[in-house]
């Protein structure tokens, strides 16, 4: 009986959790939105192609950065001081360490992209490293103790000042060096709000054993990581590399709003699921409700936010950009559809981790590196539309990979996958449908035609899931209640 009321308390807390974690996001990312309008007035599409790879060299460094030791800090079930510990002073000396290595592969990586002025960029940009490594216990903390309202003040903080400064400096002409500084203020700030959010000091006691244990459960993470950062980002090193930095320009606007909107859901699946999963870790009847459940609510969210998206790309475009910016429409098309269904692919990953199977993630992961990077060079044949076209083709082949994997570790069949999904395409697609057809016949234009667009879309798809699924929908009411009011605690 015990037991029934702490997975229903803890379902309350993942629940409220997620509406937190989803809420900090969304009012960071729209600060970050808002940054990213102005940016793109201030600066050209090559100034933006050019950060495009120092972010790329950054996220594979970061993947090392934190050695997988947030995760298994997250999952630890004994001696957690010991571990947050051994993780803290481990994860300074290992950025510090690849700060230092940032300098010296600096030059190669220049050279590979054709651009001298990312050596300097690159190497001041590496001092995110540290600035991180120091707040990764803290992070960890506040994750395992499912306490994401407290993440609303670091993200709003972190988005407003880098945003503030980015925008401030490059107003002042300091060009591509107004991304790079912003993102250091940011850290920086991001980092001082964690602190003081949480009790936990470190002392100078590190234990060997738990160090160990720690790092061994590390390395399957980043094996997973580093390939998993190839996966994503492999398409900008072919754009980068192949087509050009103001390619990469149009391209990572492309794909900065659709990241913005739907990517992100994967952060807050990752860091509520994670925590609550890990409680189940032997419980196979349980973990696959949560799964199922987790994708079925997922899907209601982002399925039509990606087909919202690509339905209303080119008006956005044109509203908040300038013309130079047109050719990223199609692409942003395509890539808000692809990272829709990415989305749902992200949960299995969730699920390895918290089974204490990490090491599936690195398995799958040398499978679908060789076929991501043909299909993508193959895209760049066709430029960047063909990039795009690309990715909803990965994601698609992904989400197949992971859902038969799946099925094997919580025993449940496609179809129980395909039931759990089926009412988010419904609405989606019968939204989808009416949507083109106003559009045709109206033209809709500038904010007030967005505004129509997207109040006409949320009706359409919330009518649908009523008549279709009135249970569905009655959930969903309850559970936006649950996110809304504060967690009962269990009774003693």
């Amino acid at each position: 009986m015990s037991q029934s009321v702490d997975k229903r308390q803890l379902s309350q807390q993942a629940i409220h959790g997620t509406f937190w974690i989803y809420l900090s996001f969304v009012a960071g990312k729209s600060l970050t939105f808002v940054t990213t309008i102005i940016l793109a007035r201030l600066l050209v599409p090559e100034q933006f192609g050019v950060m495009g790879y120092c972010i790329i060299a950054i996220q594979y460094l970061d993947i090392l950065s934190s050695f997988g030791m947030e995760t298994a800090l997250i999952s630890r079930r004994n001696r957690f001081d010991e571990a947050a510990n051994a993780t803290f002073f481990v994860s300074i000396a290992i950025n510090l360490l690849l700060f230092a290595a940032t300098w010296a592969v600096s030059p190669a990586i220049a050279a590979f992209f054709r651009e001298e002025a990312v050596i300097e960029l690159i190497g001041v940009l590496a001092l995110t490293l540290p600035i991180n490594a120091l707040g990764i216990v803290p992070r960890a903390i506040i994750q395992r103790n499912l306490k994401f309202k407290l993440n609303l003040w670091s993200n709003l903080s972190r988005n407003f000042v880098k945003g503030a400064v980015a925008i401030l400096l490059a107003w002042q002409g300091f060009g591509v060096w107004s991304l790079v500084y912003g993102q250091i203020a940011g850290e920086l700030t991001d980092v001082a709000i964690l602190w003081s959010l949480v009790r936990w000091r470190p002392t100078f006691k590190v234990e060997l054993s738990v160090t160990t244990e720690i790092l061994q459960y590390g390395i399957h993470i980043v094996g997973a990581g580093i390939i998993g950062a190839l996966l994503t980002n492999v398409d900008y090193i072919f754009v980068g590399r192949i087509l050009g930095a103001s390619a990469l320009g149009y391209y990572t606007l492309a794909y900065r709003v659709p990241e913005l909107l739907i990517r992100n859901f994967n952060t807050v699946i990752d860091k509520v699921s994670m925590p609550v999963i890990s409680k189940f870790q032997t419980d196979i009847p349980a973990l696959r409700s949560v799964y199922l459940r987790y994708i079925n609510y997922l899907a209601l969210f982002v399925f039509p936010a990606g087909l919202g998206l690509a339905l209303i790309a080119d008006i956005f475009i044109k509203t908040f950009y300038t013309s130079d910016w047109l050719p990223s429409i199609i692409p942003m098309q395509v890539i808000a559809v692809a990272l829709s269904i990415s989305a749902i692919g992200y949960v299995p990953g969730v699920l390895y981790k918290a089974n204490n199977r990490p090491d599936i993630l690195t398995k799958l992961a040398f499978f679908k590196l060789p076929f991501a990077v043909v299909v993508l060079w193959l895209g760049t044949q066709a430029g960047i539309i063909g990039v795009a076209i690309a990715q909803l083709a990965l994601a698609t082949f992904n989400l197949t990979l992971d859902s038969l994997m799946v099925t094997h570790i919580v025993k449940l069949h496609l179809g129980d996958i395909a039931k759990a999904l089926q009412p988010a395409l419904i609405g989606t697609l019968t939204m989808g449908g009416v949507l083109i057809i106003v559009k045709l016949l109206v033209k809709p234009e500038g904010i007030w035609g967005l505004v129509l667009m997207a109040i006409l879309g949320a009706l359409i798809y919330f009518v649908v899931l009523l008549i279709a699924e009135r249970e569905m929908t009655t959930r969903i009411s309850k559970l936006i209640l649950t996110a809304i009011l504060p967690p009962r605690k269990a009774k003693a």
